[in-house]
């Protein structure tokens, strides 16, 4: 059974510098923004939710985020966002809260994961946005965050069209359309990439540096 662990675990395995830019730019091209399919000269395909689950594991078929959504026990403190050396990057951040073995430092690991490789934000420094959502995570709160990523990605999918040569403006989990690319279209990995084993999510298999083919994020 895959945890949210074998998620975070696959996250940091991932392959960062380089990159497969071309295919991917070549592909947005093909992006229909009125259903969200690449219409590919064979036929329609996109991006599902079970191929999602397949590639990173995150939860399905949870309880849906509300804003409303509360922890069940309290948190005493908050985040140091004020604080431009703690903020200005993932590193500082990272720096400050690894010397936290508390809830300080398991909250604000969530934060990172979620903000570095969930939404991939192009601002590269921590925000606000996913404060609560890591809180009820530590909880032990189990939340649909499969269709929340593939709606970031979509989002992600419906912009970059517009400026495909310019990527890296674009925030979203493109990684995850990387390895998509690969599991459909074999000339663009690794041809000596070989499948992880059975209880590990499918991504694993293209998130080492020798398997990897290449990576359209940095």
């Amino acid at each position: 059974m895959v945890r949210i662990a074998d998620v975070i675990e696959l996250c940091f395995s991932l392959n960062h510098g380089g990159g497969n830019r071309p295919p991917m730019i070549a592909v947005v091209c093909f992006w229909d923004t009125s259903c969200n399919t690449f219409d590919f000269s064979f036929g329609q395909m996109s991006i599902t939710l079970l191929e999602l689950y397949a590639i990173t594991g995150l939860p399905i078929a949870e309880k849906q985020y509300a804003h409303t959504m509360e922890p069940t026990v309290p948190i005493e403190f908050a985040f140091d966002l004020p604080r431009p050396e703690i903020t200005k990057s993932y590193g500082a951040w990272v720096s400050h809260y690894s010397q936290f073995e508390d809830d300080r430092g398991g909250l604000a690991f969530l934060q990172l994961w979620l903000l570095k490789y969930i939404e991939c934000s192009t601002t590269n420094k921590p925000t606000n946005n996913w404060v609560r959502i890591a809180q009820l995570l530590y909880q032990g709160v189990r939340i649909n965050l499969l269709s929340m990523t593939l709606g970031m990605l979509y989002r992600a999918l419906y912009t970059l069209p517009l400026s495909p040569f310019n990527h890296h403006e674009v925030s979203g989990p493109l990684w995850i359309l990387d390895i998509w690319l690969q599991l459909y279209f074999p000339r663009f990995r690794n041809p000596k990439l070989e499948l992880v084993s059975s209880n590990k999510v499918l991504g694993m298999s293209f998130a080492g540096l020798r398997k990897f083919h290449g990576s359209p994020y940095s």
